[in-house]
């Protein structure tokens, strides 16, 4: 397994790059010295640590997140709140599965 937080050298940049994983996309910043990366990529590491990752909100693809928004502003519109929506679905697919009694 890959490490989460590495630094490369880029000699012909002349620059130290941090890199790191994020939404399963690699991830880098730049920086002029090996110690400053070094530093950086403490920290990274030390919130990891911790427990700091990202919210699972964003870790949805952008599309999913426009999906979610158009879903608000519709029902908005409409004047009602999703959570009803998907709370009558569910009622109306137990009753479906609910074997009834003869």
């Amino acid at each position: 397994m890959a490490q989460a937080v590495f630094i490369r050298h880029r000699k012909e940049r002349s620059v130290y790059q941090l890199c790191w994983m994020e939404q399963g996309r690699e991830r880098t910043r730049s920086y002029p010295t090996k110690q400053e990366a070094e530093q950086e990529k403490q920290r990274r590491l030390e919130l990891i640590a911790q427990g700091h990752v990202p919210e699972p909100f964003d870790l949805l693809q952008p599309h999913q997140k426009r999906e979610l928004f158009t879903l608000h502003e519709r029902a908005q519109a409409r004047g009602y709140n999703p959570w009803d929506a998907v709370h009558s679905h569910e009622k109306l697919l137990q009753a479906k599965e609910t074997p009834s009694i003869e």
